[in-house]
């Protein structure tokens, strides 16, 4: 399992820039760490992870949360079945097909091309 720096997810909020109204949905959960930043400053978030282990984590991590739901499904599936406004997709399987089904008004993922984009926002 990979894990998300915290300037990475840092970065992240400050280009999302979520709003206390929006879903946030975490796609490839991981540790819970991005997920663990955003729930505060958001309405609700799925964090969404394939592994059914981690999703066991994650569950018992945010257990008693209710401003936070662990699915345990791949993350084309989540995007085809509910909705959100902003989406992070930390994994990188079948990113395309994700990216084409996703509904979010704000997207931000962070496969191979993280320095690139990086380099974009002048980071």
């Amino acid at each position: 399992m990979k894990f998300t720096k915290d300037e990475v997810i840092g970065v992240a909020f400050s280009k999302l820039k979520p709003k206390g109204d929006e879903i946030f949905a975490d796609v490839g959960a991981g540790s819970g760490a991005v997920t663990e930043f955003f729930y505060p400053y958001v309405r609700k978030v799925y964090a969404v992870e394939i592994d059914k282990n981690i999703c066991e984590n994650l569950r018992e991590k945010f257990k008693g949360n209710g401003k936070v739901e662990v699915l345990n499904i791949d993350g084309k599936e989540f995007f085809e079945s509910y909705e959100c406004d902003i989406a992070f997709i930390g994994g990188t399987k079948s990113l395309e097909e994700m990216i084409e089904v996703c509904n979010a008004k704000k997207l931000l993922f962070l496969p191979q091309g993280l320095k690139l984009l990086l380099r974009l926002w002048n980071v």
